[in-house]
Order: C-alpha cells, then structure tokens, then sequence
C-alpha cells in the first residue's frame, strides 16, 4: 500500500509541474477575489468605524484568513472524475488493483497541499507588503483547535466533490451541480460575510450545514472573534457529515460501475 500510495505522490508531483501554470491560474482567481472583499470591507469602513462587533483590521483579518483556509478545503476533483467517465479513461483505472475512488481522493489532496505551499506564499507576501498593520495575535492553542477542524473541512469536501462527479454516469453535463455546490460553500461557509451579519434564519442554516465549521469558525477563533471555545461539538458535527457523505460515495459509486461503459454514457 505504501508502494502504491508513493507512486500516486511521485505522479502528482510530476503533473503538478507540469500543469503549474493551472495553479497560478487559480490561485490568482482567488487572490483576485481577495482583493474584491479587501476593497469592498475598506469601502464599508471608510464610513464606519465598527461594523456589527467588527473592526476594520478583525475584518481584513478575516478576509485573508478565510482565503488562506478556502486554498486548503475547496478541492474540485468533480471535474477529473467527470472526465475520466465520460472519456471512458475509468476503464485503465478499473483494470487497475488500486481503488479508483482512493486514488482520486489521494491524488486531489497532494495537489491541493502543493496548491496551498504556493498559495500560502503569495498571501504572505501581500500581506506583508501591502497589509503591513495587520496585527495576528496567534497562539498554539488556537492553531491547534482549527487545524483539526480545516483538515475534516478537506476530507469532507473532497468526498462531496467526488460523489457529484459520480452523477456523469448518468449525464454527461454535470458541471451545473459543480457550480451550485460552490455557491452553497460560498453562501453558508462565511468566505464572503461572516456569520454574524448575515440573517437569523440563514445563520441557523450555516449551523446545520458543515461548511461554516471549517472556514469561517477558524477564522473566528484565528482573529480572536470567538474565545474561550470548545471546538468538539464541530469536530463531532464535521465528523457525522463526513460519515454521511462517506456512506452515500459508496452507495453512488457501487450504482453507477453498474451502468458504466467504456465509451461513456
């Protein structure tokens, strides 16, 4: 299993240089969107100086963390998997003694780990360069109650992704699924507004949903917004979503190898 896991690392890191340029192509989009909230919020500030228990330095704070965050858990292999059905590519990896779904699951994370090293680099420098007043406050105690959180957050949405790109064995455009799962992280994650500004009612769904617990809470802590917490209640909510997920990715892979064929749908 090692053998085979090292193989899977060696092969990422050959493709992840060779396609380093689709990285900085996102990790700019990303950087791009960034820069929309960083304009947005010093625009919101110039008229006030608190908004809803927020500062203007706690916001930008919260901005740039929950960017950082989203380079980590917001992994796309629905796109791969799409492909690899609808090409009829998933006939090489069914021949294969490597299982197909822990291959892409493996493979999505080794990217996004090398996507997030160099991602993390180019945050570091803007804020070093053009957010020079940011003051963080971090400490291990903190550091070590969000990574447990962000690393559930990836494995969960790495499952999710996976088993919507399960649905090309049935159509062969599923790409709207992709689209509106993104904009449900977006909307209930608190990467675009914190929880606390957004409704009573939508905040009770981004309670019930995942998404907030390893993203925007993180960030919450990170900034120092929410002390004194005790994050096991969200690791065991992260967890029960996983097994959900878990469960229904291998209910929808065992159906869909049924209706599988080789030229594709």
């Amino acid at each position: 299993m090692f053998k085979r896991f090292w193989g899977i690392v060696k092969m990422q890191i050959a493709i992840t240089f060779a396609y380093r340029g689709t990285i900085f192509f996102w990790i700019f989009l990303h950087v791009m969107n960034f820069a929309v909230m960083f304009f947005f919020w010093t625009a919101v500030f110039s008229d006030h100086t608190i908004v809803q228990g927020f500062t203007m330095e706690q916001m930008l704070q919260y901005v740039l963390i929950t960017s950082i965050i989203r380079e980590f858990v917001m992994v796309a292999p629905e796109y791969a998997v799409n492909g690899d059905i609808n090409h009829g590519k998933l006939s090489t990896y069914l021949l294969r003694p490597l299982s197909y779904p822990f291959f892409i699951l493996a493979s999505s994370s080794l990217w996004h780990v090398l996507q997030m090293t160099i991602g993390l680099a180019v945050y570091l420098i803007i804020a070093f360069f053009f957010l020079p007043d940011l003051h963080f406050s971090l400490s291990w105690v903190s550091l070590l109650q969000v990574v447990p959180l962000i690393i559930l957050g990836h494995i969960f949405c790495n499952l999710l992704s996976i088993t919507l790109g399960y649905i090309a064995f049935w159509l062969q455009q599923a790409s709207a699924f992709f689209y509106y799962k993104d904009i449900l992280i977006l909307l209930t994650s608190g990467l675009f507004f914190p929880k606390d500004l957004m409704p009573s009612w939508f905040q009770g769904v981004m309670n019930i949903l995942p998404f907030y617990s390893f993203i925007g809470l993180p960030a919450e802590i990170l900034t120092q917004r929410i002390q004194n917490i005790s994050v096991l209640p969200y690791i065991t909510h992260l967890s029960i979503w996983i097994l959900v997920i878990f469960t229904l990715q291998i209910f929808v892979w065992k159906r869909g190898v049924r209706t599988y064929e080789a030229v594709g749908n």
